[in-house]
């Protein structure tokens, strides 16, 4: 990161603006030919103008800090399956495997009890935030999707009746590791945080999703900076969508995605001349 003082900057490039000679402007021009006064002066304007809009663009790139997810060593991230199909099988809880929530009811091809489904996928995902120098003025989480075949390509768990997006610290539950009990853990927890999602990016497996933070989700995560933050995104088994009988699943790149430029990541928005740790 660069520390950026924008007054000093600003202060420099007034002062060499407005102090050089006129002919360093127009080395190549005798005096008698060089342009008038007020002339000189509206065209050292224009150039402190351009400057000056750089250093505002240079400035605002310098205060979003990007935190990769982390490497699930502690295995607390993965997906959890609300209502797998034998629940005698412990394949509701899958660690350390692609990151996708949504329903589960089929492969693609409508089932015969649309109104019964097998379940729905539920995500978690973490990230370590530092000890920031300012207060977190924003916050999103950015995903990068998978091409899944077996899966309906509706897009459309993206709203609040489709799901929840919750956080807590340090981890859901009473251990690190991800178990059934973590879906339905509501201790310590900051609840419904979603405000918005984007989609941004070609076809299916060549997208990214932005989740925008509401401010209840901003606060709790400038409150915890320091700390490990967990994400849940809870499927809403009730939502009418769920019951088309196709398995309407969003799928995302994880921690060891073999493109690192498709490694999840959140982003936080800092004030103008703070610096990423």
């Amino acid at each position: 990161a660069i520390t950026f003082h924008f007054s000093l900057l600003f202060s420099l490039l007034l002062s060499l603006l407005f102090s050089f000679p006129s002919t360093l402007l127009f080395p190549s021009r005798p005096l008698s030919s060089l342009p008038s006064p007020r002339t000189v002066i509206t065209m050292r304007t224009s150039m402190l103008a351009v400057a000056l809009l750089g250093c505002v663009a240079f400035a605002s790139a310098a205060h979003i800090c990007q935190i990769p997810i982390n490497d699930n060593s502690d295995l607390s991230q993965g997906i959890i399956r609300s209502a797998p199909r034998d629940p005698t099988q412990p394949s509701n809880v899958i660690i350390n495997h692609v990151l996708n929530y949504g329903d589960h009811s089929g492969r693609g091809k409508p089932q015969p009890k649309p109104e019964t489904p097998w379940g729905t996928w539920n995500m978690f995902t973490s990230f370590d935030v530092p000890t920031l120098p300012a207060a977190v003025e924003g916050a999103r989480l950015v995903f990068f999707d998978l091409l899944d075949r077996n899966a309906n390509p509706a897009d459309y768990c993206k709203t609040e009746s489709c799901f929840s997006l919750d956080i807590t610290t340090p981890h859901f539950g009473a251990n690190p590791r991800l178990e059934q009990d973590d879906l339905n853990d509501d201790s310590d927890v900051m609840f419904d945080t979603f405000s918005s999602v984007s989609r941004t990016g070609g076809g299916e497996g060549d997208r990214q999703y932005t989740y925008e933070l509401d401010a209840s989700g901003v606060s709790y995560i400038d409150a915890n900076q320091g700390s490990t933050l967990m994400f849940r995104f809870r499927v809403h088994g009730d939502d009418s969508l769920l019951r088309n009988g196709l398995r309407d699943l969003l799928r995302f790149h994880t921690w060891d995605a073999s493109d690192p430029a498709k490694v999840p990541y959140l982003e936080l928005e800092l004030p103008d001349g703070s610096v990423c740790p």
